[in-house]
């Protein structure tokens, strides 16, 4: 009848509103630092000339890693051989808290299909001559195999270790470089400040004008919003503990919870609806406003330059949202 389209039609004229609830918080914590420090070895590195093998020792990393070994110095290399006097080269004192990576560059001279082994543990080696005894070699973590054509190759650790060694699994071979990665923890740590964004502290206010309450023919507290996301909708009558009527506006805050932590629902998009009850039906509004998270951060970055939001904005740039 005329006074429930007069109704209707006083619905379909309110205007609907979005805004973000935000804020941020800081806090001192502290951290632990880790760096990552790169061992270089070559024949220089060793001391060792000529293509006699000899011992060495007391030879320091930039990492404070100290390296033995028993090799020679054919071709201007590491030159390893199997069994060749025990060759091989280990680590007598660690460099860090672990192993990151090991990268080989073997010389040109070296025959095809030589393969390095490398070798791991968490106690110091003693001597070349341990690579060859499995009580005192540990974990064989790679084998690396130069084919002649690819001169260089990497090994990422997987495990923690902190001593590293390697031999060579047959015949010659002539190392121009081992490169070898340490990662190594600050003392102590630093203290940093860091951004928090708590769930209670971060939400969505969807709001409508506070005309709302005073349409004609509306039962008691029969009004309210709808908020639809996801192909779920909610009604968010006066009885909602977030309603707030006030400043000339009817709002509900719905706090985003779980969607700001999960990358794959920034982007889901709310929809919100003015709905009255009148004679125990219910009427929403055809009327809506639609918004995603990375819509509405969006403008209240670049828009409205609101400085709070541009850690999480930065975030949904670096993802592709915006």
């Amino acid at each position: 009848d005329d006074s429930v389209q007069a109704t209707v039609d006083a619905l379909e004229a309110l205007e609907l509103k979005m805004s973000l609830a935000y804020k941020y918080e800081t806090a001192m914590e502290n951290v632990e630092v880790s760096e990552v420090v790169t061992d270089s070895l070559d024949n220089a590195f060793t001391g060792i000339t000529g293509t006699s093998y000899a011992a060495w020792s007391g030879k320091n990393g930039a990492s404070g890693a100290v390296y033995a070994g028993q090799s020679a110095g054919g071709n201007t290399s590491i030159q390893l051989r199997t069994n060749n006097n025990n060759s091989g080269v280990i680590t007598t004192v660690s460099g860090g808290s672990r192993i990151k990576s090991i990268t080989v560059t073997w010389n040109s001279n070296t025959t095809a299909s030589r393969t390095l082994d490398i070798y791991a543990k968490n106690t110091a080696y003693e001597n070349a001559t341990d690579l060859y005894n499995s009580e005192k070699a540990g974990d064989k973590v790679a084998s690396l195999q130069y084919d002649g054509t690819t001169a260089t190759l990497t090994y990422e650790f997987s495990g923690d270790y902190t001593f590293v060694a390697f031999r060579s699994n047959s015949g010659a071979q002539y190392l121009a470089s081992v490169s070898i990665e340490w990662e190594r923890d600050s003392e102590g740590g630093e203290t940093v400040e860091k951004e928090i964004c708590s769930n209670s502290e971060f939400a969505f206010r969807f709001g409508v004008d506070e005309a709302l309450a005073s349409i004609a023919g509306i039962d008691g507290n029969g009004y309210g919003l709808r908020v639809s996301a996801g192909g779920n909708s909610v009604d968010y009558a006066t009885t909602a503990s977030s309603w707030k009527q006030e400043n000339g506006n009817c709002y509900v805050t719905v706090m985003l919870g779980d969607i700001i932590q999960d990358k794959a629902k920034l982007s889901t998009e709310f929809t919100v609806q003015a709905y009255v009850v009148v004679d125990d039906i219910q009427y929403v509004s055809e009327n809506a406003k639609t918004f995603s998270v990375a819509d509405m951060i969006k403008v209240y970055y670049e828009t409205e330059k609101i400085a709070e939001v541009e850690h999480l904005y930065n975030y949904l740039n670096s993802i592709g949202l915006i």
